[in-house]
């Protein structure tokens, strides 16, 4: 999702462009697995108006405001989330903005027992399970028109699942990109990403995009494990952004799966820009 979408990862990115965007996403995973997990979100954040707070650095500190609900089902467990999100941008210099930014939400997890299917009909120990508790994510995000480097903690509140004695544990998320430009009408971009779990071993992936004019760009990634992605999108008029990501499965579950599929929309309304214009390499 991180190529498609940073804000969703780190809330610091609130704000860090002009325009407002909004973004719906969809992801299907293993396909053929029956109940294999599927993700749906809807997002969107802009800048504020700027205060009159000068820095002889670089010009004007700023603000950014999001949002964004994300629905995520692997058959008899689902997770609701919505959060709001705020960010201050600080210009460190002319070309360099150091972003800082903290979310707040709600989550609800569940379980539902009706699709599950035990051994042993009716078990006791299996029953439906509804837990909602409040979540926090914070973030930095240094960023400029070719490269920008961003450190999200997910999930920083410690809290307990009712009905349970599992509590949400805290990851961190490491971004990088930059963008390198071959001539005048092609970019690109490579990138990273790598998520590192309190408890779990850290997961990476490596996307390489080549972008021509704003308009049309091509991608490739390795996962960690899990396989390698291909990607496409382009922009329509400026305003209108569609991107397409197929996973292929390399691990065992490549002969019982037909991969992995994810679909975004981005709407950029009132957004400046144009085939000649540079813009961060985090955006799609």
């Amino acid at each position: 999702m991180y190529y498609f979408n940073n804000f969703m990862l780190n809330p610091a990115v609130a704000g860090s462009r002009k325009c407002y965007e909004i973004k719906l996403g969809y992801r299907t995973q293993w396909v053929g697995f029956e109940s294999a997990p599927q993700t749906m979100f809807i997002s969107g954040h802009g800048r504020l108006k700027s205060k009159n707070s000068n820095n002889r650095r670089g010009g004007s500190s700023y603000q950014g405001l999001g949002a964004y609900v994300i629905k995520d089902d692997t058959g008899p467990i689902g997770k609701l989330g919505a959060h709001l999100a705020y960010a201050i941008h600080i210009p460190l210099n002319r070309y360099i903005t150091a972003g800082v930014g903290l979310s707040i939400g709600v989550m609800q997890f569940r379980v539902s027992s009706g699709e599950l299917r035990p051994a042993v009909a009716p078990d006791p120990a299996v029953s439906s399970l509804s837990s909602i508790s409040p979540d926090a994510n914070l973030g930095v995000w240094l960023y400029s028109k070719d490269f920008y480097a961003g450190l999200a903690a997910r999930q920083v509140l410690p809290v307990s699942l009712t009905g349970t004695q599992n509590k949400l544990a805290t990851h961190l998320f490491l971004h990088l990109g930059y963008k390198y430009m071959i001539n005048d009408d092609i970019a690109l971009i490579p990138s990273t990403l790598v998520r590192m779990g309190m408890i779990t071993p850290a997961t990476f992936d490596v996307t390489v995009k080549a972008d021509w004019r704003n308009i049309i760009w091509l991608g490739i990634s390795y996962r960690k494990v899990e396989g390698m992605v291909g990607m496409v999108g382009f922009t329509l008029g400026n305003f209108l952004d569609i991107g397409y990501a197929f996973d292929y499965t390399l691990s065992k579950l490549q002969q019982y799966s037909s991969n992995s599929h994810e679909i975004i929309i981005g709407i950029r309304p009132k957004c400046g820009g144009g085939k000649n214009s540079r813009h961060c390499p985090a955006y799609m």
